[in-house]
């Protein structure tokens, strides 16, 4: 690669500037006004300090003119394909980017859909575990029944039993044999019910065992529904993969959408008073048109004084 050698030459400099410079600095430091005299003699000097100044600024200007005309030049020669490639940069990422962002719409809506389908199958095993649950209820409910009403029997049969003997005694000790013959029947009768109630305790009793069977081996089903509805996740969708080389990442920003409700928030909330940068060009133009008069709640007017020079 050749080597893009540039003699550029720049006129020599003043010296004596630079010592004058130094010397109306320290007459500067030095001065003391205070009388008419001395303000006048300060003026003067004044004025040779601005003519001194011209003179390097336009010294300054005639030497870094050349340079910085072989820097514009060269900026100028790099400055299109410099905006060619920052060109094609930005249609490349624009590009890219609505394509992810395709892509990422796509699978928020499959990921929705696929949550969607995991809430009903979790709604529908939470439903089959209360069904269970209330079977389980309902058989205990009914055993209870069974059982209540298998004693209820066995009392009247006891009771039915207990009036028949003291019947067939009296009836015995009157010797009343039709007497006896009813209450023996009425005797019979009752131990037949006993019996029936007997066996109908027996029936409850293998029933409640049944039914605690059945609920434990229920309980466990629901246990194991209620654990298939707590684990119950959607599945991740797949997103696209990842480019070498290339990455995306995301910044958050804000933007104001309504400034007056923005506005009243920050009133209510001086710690925020920060976020607000004020525009104070119309507010100066409004000191400068009206100074004193101005009257604009937490606004000022004030009069800043400057002092200009011409050379002499």
């Amino acid at each position: 690669m050749e080597n893009n050698i540039i003699t550029i030459e720049v006129p020599p400099k003043d010296l004596t500037v630079f010592k004058k410079s130094t010397s109306f600095l320290a007459v500067a430091n030095a001065y003391v006004v205070d009388s008419i005299e001395m303000h006048g003699a300060a003026a003067d000097d004044l004025k040779s300090v601005k003519a001194l100044q011209k003179r390097i600024e336009d010294q300054r200007t005639e030497q870094v003119g050349p340079l910085n005309n072989e820097v514009k030049r060269i900026n100028n020669e790099y400055r299109e394909p410099a905006q060619w490639l920052a060109d094609a940069e930005s249609v490349l990422k624009s590009k890219m980017l609505t394509f992810q962002q395709e892509e990422q719409r796509k699978a928020a809506e499959l990921q929705r859909i696929a949550d969607e389908t995991a809430r009903k199958e979790r709604q529908r095993i939470e439903a089959e575990a209360r069904a269970a649950q209330e079977e389980i209820d309902r058989q205990a409910r009914e055993v209870a029944a069974q059982q209540a009403k298998a004693e209820q029997e066995r009392r009247d049969a006891e009771a039915a039993k207990a009036q028949a003997e003291a019947d067939a005694k009296a009836a015995a000790e009157a010797g009343d044999k039709a007497a006896a013959k009813k209450a023996q029947a009425a005797i019979d009768a009752a131990n037949k019910a006993e019996a029936d109630a007997a066996a109908a305790k027996q029936a409850a009793e293998q029933a409640q065992v049944d039914a605690e069977a059945n609920a434990a081996q229920s309980y466990e089903n629901i246990a194991a529904l209620e654990l298939s509805a707590v684990v119950m996740t959607a599945p991740a969708v797949q997103t696209m993969s990842k480019v070498s080389g290339i990455s995306t990442s995301k910044t958050w920003k804000a933007r104001i959408t309504d400034k007056a409700a923005l506005l009243a928030f920050i009133a209510t909330h001086p710690e925020c008073l920060d976020w607000v940068d004020v525009k104070m060009t119309p507010l100066n133009g409004m000191a400068k048109a009206l100074k004193n008069n101005m009257n604009i709640p937490g606004v000022e007017a004030y009069a800043e004084e400057t002092m200009s020079a011409r050379a002499a």
